[in-house]
């Protein structure tokens, strides 16, 4: 039987790649699996144990931990053929890392407890982007687990080795939705940011100073603080500034369904789920989200970038004040 240390890690691409090192460094025995050879090959030379098929995870592992990019794919290994279902002893626990559709998250976990196979869902945040990688080997992430509170803690030491801010926000499904909200809150502050510092940008107002300021006032969020100076502001759209656009389209789609099911009027998450997908459209579904706010350059047909050869006032006083033109 597995220790309670041998862990299984399906899905070992972008995020669970990174999730499944990091739980090595603690000195976790992990069995891996991709359907992507590549990915597994990447985890087997970190030191985990390559396992044939979801089924064969199930197998040696108590505790099963997923990285998928929809709940289509966390049915499949889970219910599918060859999948958790086949492989798993009653009482093992499933985490699942994907973020999720909270009904389908519901109904999977259902089925599978009717096996006798717990399964907590735990989004996961942070900084987002291959720059964000070192954090996470630095186990600096966010959890928010959903599931009920004797799963959770038995899950919550392991969740521990890769984030330093873990939550329990409520019952199945909680985790995913919450994960969903963030996300919508995350486009949000990205757009809103983006029409602002193209206003002020087109004013003849230096960008940098003027996301200096938000920091420093009500207007701060994470996108002022890490996506503009960082990223936006350099010209820096690659995939280190954010993760892919059409997950976040995903996350967003995920949270006005989740609203609208409890009739709520999602009339801003609705305005973002539309702007999103017009990003999609002109860049593409596997850019970084953060190139969702050129469509307000395009439209404005200006570029937000911090102005290195000026100084803030000089920058200024060369554009002269709003409406001088």
């Amino acid at each position: 039987m597995a220790s309670e240390r041998s862990i299984g890690f399906i899905g070992l691409g972008e995020m669970g790649g990174p999730i499944s090192r990091r739980l090595r460094a603690q000195g976790c025995s992990l069995v891996g699996y991709d359907a992507d050879p590549r990915a597994l090959e990447r985890a087997v030379s970190s030191g985990a144990a390559p396992a044939s098929s979801p089924k064969d995870v199930a197998a040696r592992s108590r505790f099963v931990l997923l990285s998928l990019p929809t709940s289509r794919e966390v049915e499949a290994v889970c219910l599918g053929p060859e999948g958790i279902a086949e492989g798993a002893a009653r009482g093992t626990v499933v985490i699942d890392l994907t973020s999720g559709n909270p009904p389908d998250t519901i109904r999977i976990g259902r089925s599978l407890a009717a096996r006798g196979i717990q399964m907590l869902d735990a989004g996961i945040s942070g900084e987002g982007g291959t720059a964000g990688a070192a954090s996470l080997m630095r186990g600096r992430l966010t959890v928010v687990a959903g599931g009920d509170d004797d799963l959770f803690a038995q899950c919550r030491p392991i969740l521990e080795l890769f984030s330093d801010k873990v939550f329990h926000v409520g019952p199945s499904g909680g985790g995913h939705l919450t994960k969903a909200l963030l996300n919508f809150l995350n486009a949000t502050t990205l757009l809103a940011t983006a029409e602002a510092m193209v206003v002020a940008t087109k004013a003849g107002l230096d960008p940098a100073t003027v996301v200096a300021a938000l920091n420093v006032s009500g207007g701060r969020s994470f996108s002022t603080e890490r996506r503009f100076p960082m990223f936006v502001l350099k010209g820096s759209f690659g995939p280190e500034s954010a993760g892919r656009l059409r997950y976040l389209l995903k996350d967003l789609r995920q949270a006005v369904e989740a609203g609208r099911a409890l009739e709520v009027p999602m009339i801003i998450s609705g305005l973002i789920h539309g702007l999103l997908s017009a990003g999609v459209a002109s860049f593409g579904p596997d850019v970084a989200s953060t190139n969702a706010m050129r469509l307000y350059e395009q439209w404005a047909k200006v570029e937000v970038r911090e102005r290195a050869e000026l100084g803030p006032r000089s920058a200024a006083a060369a554009a002269g004040p709003p409406g001088s033109r």
